[in-house]
């Protein structure tokens, strides 16, 4: 049976049992940048790029933000291949629910990413972490956006959580505005028990802990 030759994509990628294997290439030029919008946790910014085999630059609106922090607060006490660490459920506007997360926050323009990390665990727990902090890595999520994290040893007691507070409008289209805590429960976790709860752009920075700990 004679076997077919892999085609050639118009763009120059070889077509691999029916999917596209990138080739390598220069990043495009950036023929100029304008800051379009700006508010505290990103800016928009207007390129013209001029792209491979164009003639003309062509616009281009990007996002870039400031970043995310995080503080894993870590329990070893019992295992060093498996701590425990905090894991608190938080209400994100976007998603018009509480989601579980690791403590997580955003960057000021122009702060230290692990002063800002310190003090988004302080605002969304109450608990002020100290001692030497570990770094985690930074993690680009699929929005282009990057995480930075640290893990501390914690002595966290969840009883004693005490978030910043937010106002809505409760009950929805009611007119009436209410307060509700930021986070509004906290606990410690396994790291596995961890991974299930956690969304999925934070679960690569529990992994990085569990790589820590492995011997």
């Amino acid at each position: 049976m004679t076997k077919k030759k892999d085609k050639k994509a118009a763009t120059g990628a070889a077509v691999v049992k029916g999917k596209l294997k990138i080739k390598e290439g220069k990043a495009a030029e950036v023929v100029s940048s304008e800051l379009a919008f700006a508010v505290p946790l990103f800016k928009v910014f207007t390129d013209q790029v001029l792209e491979a085999g164009a003639e003309k630059p062509v616009r281009r609106d990007i996002v870039r933000h400031n970043g995310s922090v995080v503080i894993l607060a870590v329990d070893d006490s019992k295992s060093k291949k498996d701590p425990l660490i905090v894991i608190e459920r938080q209400y994100r506007h976007a998603a018009g629910q509480y989601l579980y997360e690791v403590p997580a926050g955003k960057v000021d323009e122009g702060e230290d990413r692990l002063a800002a990390a310190k003090r988004e665990f302080l605002e969304e727990t109450g608990m002020m972490v100290a001692g030497e902090f570990v770094d985690l890595g930074v993690h680009e999520q699929p929005s282009g956006k990057t995480i930075a994290a640290w893990a501390c040893e914690g002595d966290f007691d969840p009883a004693t959580l005490k978030s910043n507070r937010f106002a809505i409008e409760w009950p929805p289209r009611s007119g009436r505005m209410a307060e509700f805590p930021e986070v509004d429960r906290a606990a410690w976790y396994s790291i596995e028990e961890a991974l299930e709860k956690i969304n999925k752009g934070q679960k690569p920075i529990v992994t990085a802990l569990k790589a820590s700990a492995s011997p």
